[in-house]
C-alpha cells in the first residue's frame, strides 16, 4: 500500500509542470502610489495582482525625521538596483503631515507619527515593518540596500522569499 501511494505520488510531482520564476512574480507598475487615496486604490490592484506592497512613510516634520526621510529616499529608493528589486511591488508613500486621511492612515492603521517608516503589506492586509536605519542611542545610520533589500524579502509573502530574482545584489 505504502509503496503504490510512494510510486502515485512520484508520477503527480513529476508530471507536475516546473514553475518558471520569471513568471511567478507580479510585475507591478512603476509609478508610486501616493497619500490615503492612492493607497485604497494600491489595495484594489494588490487584490487583483496578489503582489505585495511596499509602504514607505515619509516625514515632512520635524527636522530630523524629515531629513531621515528623505535621505532613505534619495540613497535607497532612487538608487538603480533598488528600483529593479522593487519591480514586484506595489509601492506607496504616505507622506505626514499632510491632508486628514493620509494622516489617519499612517497613525491609526500603522500607528505612525512620524517617518521615516517603511511596511511590507501583504495581500490580505497584514502589515510587517522593515527596520531601515540602526539605532545608536541617538545616532541613526542607514542601512546598505542589500540589507534592507533582505530585510523586505524577510517581511514579504512565502513566494517573495524563495523567488532568486529577489536575491540582492553584491555591494
Amino acid at each position: 500500500m505504502n509503496e503504490r501511494l510512494a510510486i502515485l505520488v512520484g508520477c503527480v510531482l513529476l508530471s507536475a509542470p516546473v514553475a518558471a520564476f520569471s513568471d511567478d512574480l507580479p510585475i507591478a507598475p512603476d509609478d508610486w502610489f501616493e497619500r490615503a487615496r492612492g493607497f485604497e486604490e494600491a489595495r484594489e490592484l494588490q487584490a487583483e495582482l496578489g503582489a505585495d506592497m511596499l509602504l514607505f512613510i515619509a516625514s515632512r516634520a520635524p527636522a530630523g525625521p524629515a531629513r531621515r526621510s528623505r535621505q532613505f529616499e534619495n540613497e535607497i529608493l532612487r538608487h538603480r538596483d533598488m528600483q529593479d528589486f522593487l519591480q514586484h511591488y506595489i509601492v506607496v508613500k504616505l507622506t505626514i503631515p499632510t491632508e486628514r486621511e493620509t494622516n489617519e492612515l499612517a497613525e491609526e492603521r500603522f500607528r505612525v507619527k512620524y517617518g521615516p517608516r517603511v511596511f511590507v503589506v501583504r495581500p490580505g492586509g497584514f502589515a510587517t515593518p522593515v527596520g531601515v536605519f540602526l539605532r545608536d542611542g541617538d545616532r541613526r545610520t542607514l542601512l546598505s540596500i542589500a540589507d534592507i533589500q533582505r530585510r523586505i524579502v524577510m517581511a514579504s509573502s512565502a513566494l517573495y522569499k524563495t523567488h532568486p530574482d529577489l536575491a540582492p545584489k553584491a555591494e
